[in-house]
């Protein structure tokens, strides 16, 4: 008895990672692993009463999967309820820097045809002033360091804005 009451306790004590911080983990594994928007997607179509957050990354998953439709007008469709489900997210906490980053980055890779980069200025500025002030999710180390990597390999910066991305990556290693 003393085994199974030690063992609970144990247990308890492990630390499961949240649907939010396995989603998070599969938004940087969008490029090397074509799966990993199924995936997303799959995991957190089952949280119940999902928080803006997560509603976000369900669009971004729906918005990346557009890509593995056939059909042009397929294709559409599956980008704009991934778009309207991370417009939806910010409507509900517009001043949210993980969601805009999530928007940033459905609309850095959305093709100009779409007419989806009328927020790409306002979000990047946001995102690098949380991740200034550490504010949020860009508190958390790991994925600090991811976003600032991503930061500078998948947006356009300007070179104040790469400098001082590679300035808080170098506070950050030290």
């Amino acid at each position: 008895m003393k085994f199974l009451v030690l063992f609970f306790v144990m247990l308890s004590s492990v630390v499961f990672p949240s649907p939010l911080d396995e989603a998070r983990i599969l938004f940087f594994q969008f490029d090397e692993n074509k799966q990993a928007s199924k995936q997303m997607l799959s995991l957190l179509q089952g949280v119940n009463n999902p928080s803006p957050i997560v509603e976000a990354y369900i669009g971004v998953a729906i918005a990346a999967g557009a890509d593995h439709e056939i059909s042009p007008i397929a294709k559409y469709r599956r980008f704009s309820e991934g778009k309207n489900l991370i417009e939806k997210a910010i409507k509900k906490l517009p001043d949210d820097a993980e969601i805009r980053m999530l928007r940033l980055s459905i609309q850095t890779a959305a093709p100009v045809f779409l007419g989806y980069r009328s927020n790409l200025e306002e979000d990047k500025k946001m995102m690098i002033e949380a991740l200034r002030s550490k504010k949020g999710s860009f508190m958390e180390t790991q994925f600090r360091a991811k976003v600032l990597i991503y930061l500078l390999e998948k947006v356009s910066l300007t070179s104040t804005e790469r400098n001082i991305v590679n300035d808080l990556i170098n506070k950050q290693e030290k």
